[in-house]
């Protein structure tokens, strides 16, 4: 009544004023001619209205007629929706025979929405923590539906469901936890539930009773739906098959970078990418209220609850690690690491400020998040100036995961949108940039397989190219014996190793050196040194040392190398090996080999066996980018001088 009064004062404030007066003067036994004159005949017939619905309303209780929905009007395509008008009460839990019976007084609000957002007029109601009733009253349920279900979405944080029969017969639905008017006493647990209606009620109230201490943004803010049973049942199967197979999707994922890394540790980008989906797989395991399901334990879910605001920013630092390998910026190379500094600080934080602080601070996780994902567009970007591989692919497939996330922000923030999809672009992201790493892994087996197949055929080509170019040169060569063999035997050779000398060397380098320019052909220059020399001339001698340089030139010489590879004593305990149409790589394999056999045999003789260990510099005229022989003499001395610096017995390759 007192609602009804105020209206009508407002929209007759004449009739009103005149009735205050009569009924002051009547209290008061005052003569009425002072108001007589204020009677007009013509308030007469609605001065008997109101007195009428004066009367009528005094003879009902305070309370407002209970919203109601009937199912016959109001139900399209198999469902009723119960998103509008609710009967909600503050800081109470409404008796079941009280709301049957009609004794409340009741504010009608409008859901989906947050209680934050709710015409709350109770003062305790400030910090949006407490108990609530929420009730609606449904008509002709049998007349539509054979097995009324609804369908539970997202209500925070625990609650209890009852049916409310209009005769007070009242029938327990369900319950997400323990429902309590103390912050510690409530247990609660966030999952979607099915709860079924009787089917015999013509007449009855939906009624939910709710307590809220820890969420910022809680109540009934999800849209409640009342179907069949078997339609229900059918969409939570298919959205349990639908998240199951996402879910499906990110252990594939993780799974086959995993592999395709093992196989290829140098691939460092596979291993990122099956970390970014590993948060991407936890975050959508937490969010979607699965670990929830399986791990239903209160202290639990705070956990959950913390880790899955946590789980908003860290896929983002972890995307910016994997784009940062991808498109690599010198400018910005400290920013991952800044990231996950970051990352490390927020969770402290996080994990010991309380749920209610945390929930409102959500904007501060979601700005986090973009500011790193605006971070890896920066990147890919940077690849789209240089013309990196895959940079447009990662554009293309990176800007509706953003427009996905941006989504999923806004839903968070309304009570009356929660289509959320971030988890599914999520995945097709990831799987679209997993198969593309896949195709240029396979593409590199297959190249590498090829190389393999084919590699005696190119081994075979070449050799027929370098006998034709060997021909010419032995044609020379033989020239020169017929004039200068006995020179040459005196010459060419040291007279302790039988070893080509340094003059001799020298020569024939040179002549390599030129025909390796012009043919293009690579070239490599190996320095060896054996380690530690002067310590055995002093130890034993020289006459042993002697014996251990006879020993490495007769290793040297067992190795079955190319006959147009030379070897060479440079002087004192030096060696230099010349190879020919030899690259780098398999330069520093062959001089690998070399160094690793040396030790394994001993020198023996008059003394005890005496294990060499040697440094070997390599140098390659085209890596090197040399001018003259003289230079590469000084690359491949340098990197000699690099291994020994390095603790002797190793390779060292000159990289220009």
């Amino acid at each position: 009544m007192p609602l009804f009064f105020e209206k009508y004062r407002q929209s007759h404030p004449a009739i009103v004023e005149t009735l205050f007066k009569l009924l002051y003067c009547t209290l008061h036994k005052q003569p009425k001619q002072e108001f007589r004159c204020s009677l007009s005949l013509q308030l007469l017939p609605s001065l008997a209205v109101t007195v009428a619905m004066a009367l009528l309303f005094s003879t009902i209780a305070d309370a407002q007629s209970p919203v109601e929905i009937d199912a016959n009007l109001s139900t399209q395509q198999g469902e009723l929706s119960l998103s509008g008008q609710w009967n909600f009460v503050w800081g109470q839990w409404l008796p079941t025979d009280d709301i049957a019976a009609g004794h409340h007084q009741a504010q009608i609000i409008t859901l989906p929405n947050y209680l934050a957002d709710l015409p709350v007029a109770n003062s305790n109601a400030s910090n949006n923590t407490g108990i609530m009733t929420y009730f609606i009253k449904i008509k002709n349920l049998p007349d539509v539906f054979l097995r009324p279900t609804v369908d539970v979405g997202d209500i925070s944080e625990a609650w209890e469901a009852w049916w409310v029969d209009t005769s007070g017969q009242a029938i327990f639905l369900g319950r997400s936890g323990r429902i309590a008017t103390t912050k510690t006493q409530q247990e609660f647990n966030n999952r979607n539930y099915l709860l079924s209606l009787p089917n015999n009620s013509r007449e009855g109230y939906l009624v939910f009773y709710v307590s809220a201490y820890y969420s910022v943004r809680t109540g009934l803010y999800s849209d409640i739906t009342i179907a069949e049973y078997a339609d229900v049942y059918k969409t939570a199967i298919a959205d349990l098959a639908s998240r199951a197979f996402i879910l499906g999707i990110g252990i594939y994922i993780i799974t086959q970078n995993l592999v395709f890394f093992a196989q290829r540790p140098k691939e460092r980008t596979l291993l990122l990418l099956a970390i970014f989906a590993f948060t991407g797989l936890l975050r959508a395991a937490f969010a979607s209220g699965y670990v929830d399901f399986f791990v239903p334990m209160v202290d639990f879910h705070h956990f959950s609850l913390r880790f899955e605001y946590l789980l908003i920013v860290w896929p983002a630092v972890a995307g910016l690690h994997m784009l940062s390998a991808f498109f690599p910026f010198p400018a910005l190379r400290y920013l991952p690491s800044l990231g996950y500094v970051f990352l490390f600080l927020l969770g402290l934080v996080t994990f010991n400020i309380s749920l209610t602080t945390m929930t409102a601070y959500l904007g501060f996780y979601q700005y986090s998040l973009a500011f790193f994902a605006s971070f890896c567009l920066v990147f890919i970007f940077r690849g789209l100036i240089l013309r990196l591989p895959n940079a447009r692919a990662f554009l293309f497939s990176f800007l509706p995961l953003i427009a996905a996330i941006l989504n999923d922000v806004y839903a968070s923030r309304s009570a009356q949108y929660s289509f959320y999809i971030a988890e599914y672009a999520f995945f097709l992201f990831m799987f679209i940039q997993t198969q593309i790493q896949a195709s240029r892994f396979i593409v590199a087996l297959d190249t590498a397989e090829h190389l393999t197949t084919n590699l005696q055929n190119e081994v075979d080509r070449q050799t027929v190219e370098l006998q034709k170019r060997n021909t010419l040169l032995e044609e020379k060569a033989d020239s020169l014996e017929l004039k200068h063999q006995e020179v040459k035997l005196l010459s060419e050779t040291d007279h302790l190793t039988g070893l080509y000398n340094r003059q001799s060397l020298d020569s024939r380098f040179e002549h390599h050196f030129q025909l390796a320019r012009q043919s293009g052909q690579p070239l490599s220059l190996v320095m060896m040194d054996l380690d530690h020399f002067k310590a055995i001339n002093d130890k034993y001698g020289h006459t042993v040392g002697d014996e251990c340089l006879v020993f490495a030139a007769s290793y040297l010489r067992g190795l079955n190398l190319r006959k147009r590879d030379l070897i060479a004593r440079y002087g004192g305990e030096e060696f230099v090996i010349l190879l020919t149409d030899t690259n780098l790589d398999m330069a520093t394999r062959v001089v690998q080999e070399i160094c690793d056999g040396l030790p394994r045999h001993p020198v023996t003789g008059q003394h005890p066996d005496i294990y060499l260990t040697a440094s070997f510099g390599i140098a390659e005229l085209s890596v090197s980018r040399v001018e003259s022989p003289q230079m590469l003499f000084e690359r491949a001395d340098a990197a000699l001088y690099s291994a020994k610096q390095k603790g002797r017995n190793r390779v060292e390759s000159d990289i220009a």
